[in-house]
């Protein structure tokens, strides 16, 4: 089902809703037209009205009506874990539902004067400098905290249904390496690994929240009637 162009016609009005209030606004853009799941199953589509469900639901199918995905929807998001990495500094926290159960937030010294990560800069420059031993080693350690605290809430919460990650690509395979290992294999069905498609700041516990608070919002936009539809 395409949608290109439905962003380019003209909004009469939209409403903004939290993951609490999707059966609500859902309900509201049915009044007026049917709606169908396009193909990244994120958005809703009809005639004249769109709706973008909040990140935390799970995916529909291409093509499945809305009244359907809302019947399989479960009563909350559930357990869900939120990471942010990089290079110096990590923000990761776990929610139930809308409840907080645990969070960190913490930065190491991994960034030269000129701000370019160790890791990185290690690849061009020796190794022989305290200064670089010194970033190198905190590095590992951001990784190897980051590990350990993740699993530590998986022993004492259990492993949640979601992990939502922004980390550097350059980054993500060194999770791996490190000991310990994160309490989770790639590939594994749960908990879900997904990336947040949003631009991250620096991590830090304001940032965390507002991540948080994107991954948790939706929007219904109706669209002037008859407005066409961009090539």
């Amino acid at each position: 089902m395409s949608t290109d162009g439905a962003e380019e016609r003209e909004v009469e009005r939209e409403r903004r809703f939290a993951w609490a209030e999707t059966h609500e606004a859902a309900e509201e853009a049915l009044a007026s037209a049917e709606l169908r799941a396009e193909a990244s199953g994120r958005r809703f589509v009809g005639a004249e009205v769109e709706l973008r469900v909040p990140l935390l639901w799970p995916k529909a199918e291409e093509g499945e009506d809305l009244r359907s995905w809302l019947a399989r929807l479960p009563p909350g998001p559930g357990l869900h874990a939120i990471v942010l990495v990089q290079a110096g500094a990590t923000a990761l926290g776990l929610w139930e539902d809308d409840d907080v159960l645990a969070h960190k937030a913490e930065k190491f010294y991994v960034v030269r004067g000129k701000g370019r990560a160790q890791p990185t800069h290690l690849k061009t420059r020796g190794k022989s400098r305290y200064g670089s031993r010194l970033r190198l080693q905190n590095f590992q350690r951001q990784l190897a905290e980051l590990n350990a605290r993740l699993g530590s809430w998986w022993e004492e919460f259990g492993p949640p249904e979601t992990l939502f990650l922004s980390c550097p690509k350059r980054i993500y395979p060194e999770l791996w390496r490190r000991d310990p290992k994160p309490p989770f294999e790639r590939g594994d069905l749960r908990p879900q690994v997904r990336k947040i498609p949003l631009d991250v700041r620096v991590p830090n516990h304001e940032e965390l929240l507002r991540v948080r608070r994107f991954l948790t919002r939706g929007r219904v936009r109706w669209f002037v009637s008859g407005s066409e539809t961009s090539a």
